[in-house]
């Protein structure tokens, strides 16, 4: 406080600085609880249902999903289980790990059928599956594409670069890509940015394979129709699905899953909380997720819980 003020211009100086310092902590409070979604489920739930558009025949009922296998621990798995995806060949599921970098086969209930050490990747995030033996990582730490193969004799994986994408750089260290989802019909990939800004990416143009690209890929950002995304904590998992072209997206924060029709209506709702599709408690931390065929989605949730809602009627 300056030393020459007289005492009363000092006391209302001070008293100004003590007000602007309690509403500068009332506006970081609102914008933290913009950003993390800190509101009552209840009102978020009735809010989504006045936004959800009529499904169609090959639409997924969300709301009729219930959990037939409930954070059961990986076993062999001890930590930071992460992305996964579903691959219709061997109809089995593969996740990454991110600390050793990895990937791990794991049957549609939840058991370890292997663990192999992933080469070439520093963060490895997320994965989807493309074609045959060929898959797609997402790498935050380096807000990088990478191809790696994987055949049923796999025991090591080698990770190369997707060289013809480049991705806008998150301004934060470690909050890059979250979440990927490859599209063949379309021949597309979806990629979610995490928080700060959210945002889903989509990518076409993209060849498949480590191969030299015939041109470079377009980047561009996806947006819902009528008024854009439903706030959400973060986008910590996005997965297609194929037979509906409905993208679902989960946000571990708002403990929510969100699909959106293929033309970007908003088309249902998961809650992860207990009381929700039979959950008896909140999934933790839903990192991963995956669509089979069925429509069944299957959710991974750090450390290594495993998850499974299958669908109910149409």
């Amino acid at each position: 406080m300056p030393s020459h003020l007289p005492p009363g211009h000092a006391r209302t100086l001070q008293s100004r600085l003590l007000r602007l310092g309690a509403w500068l902590l009332v506006l970081l409070a609102a914008v933290v609880v913009w950003q993390l979604q800190l509101v009552p489920l209840a009102w978020q739930l009735a809010a989504l249902r006045e936004r959800v558009a009529p499904a169609g025949a090959t639409a997924l009922n969300l709301s009729g999903h219930r959990v037939a296998i409930e954070a059961r621990p990986i076993t062999g798995i001890a930590d930071n289980a992460s992305g996964l995806t579903y691959h219709p060949g061997t109809g089995t599921l593969f996740a990454v790990i991110n600390r050793p970098a990895s990937v791990a086969e794991i049957s549609t209930t939840g058991e370890l059928l292997r663990l192999m050490p992933l080469e070439g990747a520093r963060d490895p995030e997320d994965m989807a599956h493309v074609q045959d033996d060929l898959f797609v990582v997402a790498d935050e730490r380096h807000n990088r594409l990478l191809w790696v193969r994987i055949g049923p004799q796999s025991r090591r994986l080698t990770a190369e670069p997707v060289t013809a994408v480049d991705l806008p750089a998150s301004p934060l260290r470690n909050q890059g890509i979250e979440g990927i989802s490859w599209d063949p019909a379309g021949q597309r990939l979806f990629v979610s940015q995490e928080i700060w800004p959210r945002k889903v990416w989509l990518i076409e143009g993209l060849h498949p394979g480590p191969a030299p690209a015939p041109a470079p890929a377009v980047v561009r950002e996806w947006r819902p129709s009528g008024g854009g995304m439903v706030p959400l904590g973060d986008y910590s998992a996005i997965s297609l699905h194929e037979a509906s072209g409905q993208l679902l997206v989960a946000s571990k924060l708002s403990g929510m899953v969100l699909a959106y029709a293929a033309d970007g209506t908003l088309a249902g709702t998961l809650p992860l909380w207990p009381g929700f599709g039979g959950l008896t408690r909140r999934v933790p931390q839903a990192e991963g997720m995956a669509l089979d065929p069925a429509g069944t989605v299957y959710l991974v949730s750090e450390p290594n819980l495993f998850y499974r809602f299958d669908p109910g009627p149409p």
